[in-house]
């Protein structure tokens, strides 16, 4: 009984999430979790992963779907790239959230597109 209202409840919290545009979701499993939030056209992923091992993998992800990188820019505690995916644009921020976790946000054309950040993220992921 508890298993199947554990169920309808993040049921009926997908649902109410979706209905205002902004959906976050969290997931994990062997010590790897990630959140996502797409919001105002931008898919946020935060994961286990510093910085410059999310800006490589971002990078390996790029060439991977054959992206067209124009500019990245890398410090400390933050990192951007963006170019062209076909005729739109797409840009990527990654952001420190502490020493061994980061925040990736993907934006694809100017409105925002989510299946196409979903495919650069998970493009991402399987290198992080």
């Amino acid at each position: 009984m508890k298993t199947n209202s554990l169920f309808h409840f993040f049921i009926i919290l997908l649902l109410c999430s979706t209905l205002y545009g902004c959906a976050a979701v969290v997931a994990g499993g062997a010590g790897v979790a990630a959140t996502y939030n797409y919001f105002e056209g931008k898919l946020t992923v935060t994961r286990n992963s510093t910085v410059d091992h999310a800006y490589e993998a971002s990078i390996k992800a790029c060439k991977d779907l054959g992206l067209i990188i124009e500019k990245k820019s890398k410090n400390l505690t933050e990192a951007s790239i963006s170019g062209k995916d076909g005729d739109r644009p797409f840009w990527i921020w990654i952001s420190a959230e502490n020493t061994v976790r980061s925040s990736i946000s993907v934006r694809v054309g100017l409105l925002g597109d989510q299946m196409a950040s979903e495919r650069i993220q998970n493009a991402i992921h399987q290198y992080i």
